[in-house]
């Protein structure tokens, strides 16, 4: 709450290590009287979607294409979001027939940043409304593109205000989806975290020291 300027409310929530799609990530969005923290399930599901399943093929968006493309263009207008997180994990291809190398990237401080991401409140026939979001990935800075060519959108501070605004104009905020500037981390973990099931300290300890 601290590093994201949250001036009221609380958020329940413990430490995690391996958040999977389809579980609660911690989001802030604005508020009429500043921004509000609070949690979304992963994986967006339109506000015309038939079935909540296409959460599960919605876990992120392309910022190429994230302005048009019909699951995504209303939320990109006007439910726009900031992902909360201290690292996230991509996986290195290998030698041909070799298993991935799960790898974690972080800020070298190890602070908490922000993914863009997107939210959406959809209606079921009968019963509570769901929340969920996506986040918005671009290419892979320097740091990242040995592991993966793609990454998450990392707001800096200073444009974690303008992503949420209301009053944004879409061009200024598809002047923000690009690849992070600053330093980054990167490195080996364990195979813990190709399962869901693993979550503790040990999914981001380096993979010396982790197996």
């Amino acid at each position: 709450m601290e590093e994201f300027g949250i001036a009221e409310g609380s958020l329940d929530w413990a430490p995690r290590y391996n958040i999977a799609p389809t579980q609660d990530v911690a989001v802030v969005v604005a508020g009429e009287r500043g921004p509000r923290i609070g949690t979304l399930r992963w994986g967006l599901v339109p506000y015309w979607a038939h079935d909540p399943a296409i959460g599960n093929r919605l876990i992120n968006a392309r910022a190429e294409s994230v302005a048009d493309k019909p699951a995504f263009r209303d939320a990109f207008r006007s439910r726009r979001c900031l992902v909360l997180a201290d690292g996230f994990y991509e996986w290195q291809r290998t030698a041909p027939g070799k298993p991935k190398i799960p790898v974690f990237v972080r800020l070298p401080d190890g602070r908490p940043f922000a993914f863009a991401g997107l939210w959406e409140r959809w209606r079921p026939p009968r019963g509570e409304p769901l929340y969920t979001c996506t986040i918005i990935t671009t290419d892979a800075a320097p740091a990242v593109r040995p592991v993966h060519d793609r990454m998450p959108v990392i707001l800096p501070p200073d444009r974690r205000r303008q992503w949420l605004d209301h009053d944004a104009m879409p061009e200024d905020l598809l002047a923000l989806l690009h690849p992070y500037a600053g330093a980054l981390d990167a490195y080996p973990v364990s195979t813990l975290v190709n399962s869901p099931e693993n979550d503790s300290p040990d999914c981001v300890s380096p993979a010396e020291s982790a197996e």
